[in-house]
């Protein structure tokens, strides 16, 4: 049997594009306590074909069992976007474990682990990455100009990082589908902030845990989000999230990818599109009477 993620009949707000050109997601399969479905395709008026969107996810025990998801879109504008998303990403990446397995070794199960944790500190490393990278193409770190979004989720909490207009959406059974941070503006239209800026402009917020999560690339919000209602789009992510609690994501991956590369979805953006999904397994709350001996 086929299976075939529909979009929802109708979406918040109105916008025309001509068909993308796609590019295959890069997905890591995480089968402890999330189910995680990743999809990205590339903006149509790239001729290359190459998606300049970076994402990675992982899920962790330390002392409780944690999901971590960075996504960053290096700029349409930059030459070097694309190389700038990949540095970011790696590198808050490997902040964001370090962070935890310090923290794991001095905090309880349950207690909120991201309350101390100093993102300017991660600023400082990814301009330092990407300095060191722009010096030896003789560029400028603006022409790797790159927005950054980061998920940690755990049982007790969840907590999200942002610069740049990367969104996020989070799920629990009381609330439904609700923007965890809407998308920065920069000072111009259609404009918005970088983790190369010389200040970088940056929010977080810590919030209750989540069973559901979904994190997307600008490319992305004209389908997910209503923007006149400054909300998400809730019946876009129920349909796939009912489809993402009947099947393993691997069952996924095309039709999900195939639900981005299609002329509905097309009609509404030209960007790089990347859509993370992810839902927490029944009965694997996540704490450590959960984790492995």
């Amino acid at each position: 049997m086929t299976t075939k993620l529909l979009l929802p009949k109708t979406f918040p707000g109105m916008a025309t594009a001509p068909r993308a050109a796609t590019q295959g997601p890069r997905h890591r399969q995480l089968p402890r306590a999330w189910k995680v479905l990743v999809g990205q395709t590339a903006g149509s008026r790239k001729r290359s074909g190459v998606c300049d969107d970076v994402v990675q996810c992982a899920e962790l025990v330390r002392n409780q069992r944690v999901l971590l998801v960075v996504c960053a879109d290096g700029a349409g504008s930059a030459m070097h976007g694309g190389a700038g998303a990949r540095t970011a990403v790696t590198v808050a990446m490997r902040w964001l474990r370090t962070q935890l397995s310090a923290r794991a070794k001095r905090h309880s199960a349950g207690e909120a682990l991201a309350l101390d944790w100093s993102p300017p500190e991660l600023f400082a490393q990814i301009a330092a990455a990407i300095t060191k990278r722009a010096m030896r193409l003789s560029k400028t770190p603006r022409e790797f100009a790159t927005t950054l979004t980061c998920v940690v989720a755990s049982a007790h909490w969840t907590w999200v990082l942002q610069v740049g207009d990367g969104a996020v959406v989070l799920h629990d059974d009381a609330s439904g589908w609700q923007v965890a941070l809407w998308p920065q503006s920069g000072e111009f239209v259609n404009s918005t902030h970088f983790v190369t800026d010389v200040e970088v402009t940056w929010r977080q917020t810590l919030l209750p845990p989540a069973d559901g999560l979904a994190v997307m690339t600008d490319g992305v919000a004209p389908i997910a989000l209503d923007l006149a209602g400054h909300a998400a789009f809730a019946p876009f992510f129920e349909g796939i999230a009912r489809e993402l609690a009947a099947k393993e994501p691997g069952e996924l991956e095309a039709p999900f990818l195939a639900m981005l590369r299609s002329p509905r979805m097309a009609d509404r953006t030209d960007d790089d599109l990347t859509l993370v999904v992810a839902l927490r397994r029944p009965g694997t709350p996540g704490g450590a009477s959960d984790a492995p001996a």
